[in-house]
């Protein structure tokens, strides 16, 4: 019975089962076999099924990633947090200094990992159609002129889309 927690696997795969996933994984198959679902739905679909078994242990395997991409991930789902390298590396499960090494060992900092996702969260407001204000405190930015610098910096253009030189 699926509202009650059944699972699926094969291999030593076993991925719980609740509603939402078997309602996304029917959904997914439907567009994917259809002929006039354009590739874009496709895609929407299959990143739903991802998205609900990303957080589960048991598909942890399908999700191995580098450090750095984990931190992103966590950053990625709440830009607009006050977030720390000492609280991301609790939640991680590791101190500080080893996140610190650890992400240096793949060419990364936490300072540089933040920066660009708390971009990509104000460049997705933005092109949602929210105010460079509005975009500036989803992306977590506490000075509206300070997004507003460092959107230009990596886009080149201004948060309301003028182009810089």
């Amino acid at each position: 019975m699926i509202g009650q927690q059944s699972a699926i696997g094969t291999h030593g795969f076993t991925v719980p089962l609740d509603t939402d996933l078997v309602d996304a994984l029917v959904h997914a198959a439907t567009s994917i076999a259809s002929d006039a679902a354009g590739d874009v739905l496709k895609a929407l679909r299959l990143a739903e099924v991802l998205t609900l078994m990303q957080p589960l242990a048991a598909a942890r395997p399908l999700f191995e990633t580098s450090l750095a991409e984990e931190v992103a991930w966590a950053i990625r789902a709440a830009p607009s947090e006050a977030w720390t390298v000492e609280r991301l590396a609790r939640q991680l499960g590791l101190g500080a200094s080893t996140l610190r090494r650890r992400l240096a060992s793949e060419d990364q900092s936490f300072r540089k990992i933040l920066r660009v996702e708390r971009l990509k969260a104000g460049r997705s407001a933005i092109a949602s159609g929210a105010s460079s204000v509005a975009a500036a405190e989803a992306a977590g930015y506490h000075s509206r002129s300070h997004f507003a610098r460092r959107y230009r910096e990596n886009y080149g253009t201004s948060p309301k889309g003028r182009r810089i030189g």
